[in-house]
């Protein structure tokens, strides 16, 4: 099995997440009132999962490899990498933030929900095609077997809920988005 794999399988399910929001957030009005709790789950997820499960196994495992096989850390790939997950947890954080005021009722923040909640999805979307594309396939590349052979195992330690945990949240966070996408489009 492609040691890979399981990030690429992990990236599948961010997109799925991701494609489930776009209809709400392509209907927005000024007299729509988004669902904040479903961006309150969808911070939640990331936090737990896309950053907290796949990034942290990017991060500590992946990148740390590649950095011990010659690349640097602050520039080129892995700076670039590492420059785009802080990006999107700052977006994360002011999509959460703007989500609980609108919960709140200060519905001045939905614009700010919205506005992160979209950067958030654009730059996901372009991370994970630039991991994809020219990341990934350099790792496989940079990396000798031994090193790819013992990347599951490594990344199993920084990340023990595995799969089914992420599936099933982005399940939830999808079923959530389709909900509040008919809403928001009736």
């Amino acid at each position: 099995m492609d040691p890979l794999a399981p990030l690429e399988r992990e990236h599948d399910l961010i997109l799925q997440t991701i494609d489930a929001l776009w209809p709400m957030l392509q209907v927005l009005r000024p007299d729509h009132r988004m669902t904040p709790e479903l961006f309150v789950r969808l911070e939640a997820f990331i936090q737990r999962f896309a950053d907290g499960a796949h990034h942290a196994k990017e991060e500590q495992v992946l990148f740390q490899a590649m950095h011990e096989a010659g690349l640097p850390l602050d520039a080129g790939p892995l700076g670039a990498m590492l420059h785009e997950h802080e990006q999107g947890r700052a977006l994360c954080h002011a999509m959460g933030t703007a989500a609980r005021a609108c919960q709140a009722g200060d519905w001045s923040q939905q614009r700010v929900l919205a506005e992160s909640a979209a950067g958030y999805c654009r730059l996901l979307a372009t991370h994970i095609e630039k991991e994809q594309n020219v990341l990934y396939p350099m790792a496989r590349q940079l990396l000798g077997p031994d090193v790819l052979g013992e990347l599951g195992s490594r990344f199993a330690r920084v990340d023990p809920h595995q799969a089914a945990a992420f599936e099933q949240a982005a399940h939830e966070v999808i079923s959530a988005a389709e909900v509040a996408s008919r809403r928001a489009s009736a």
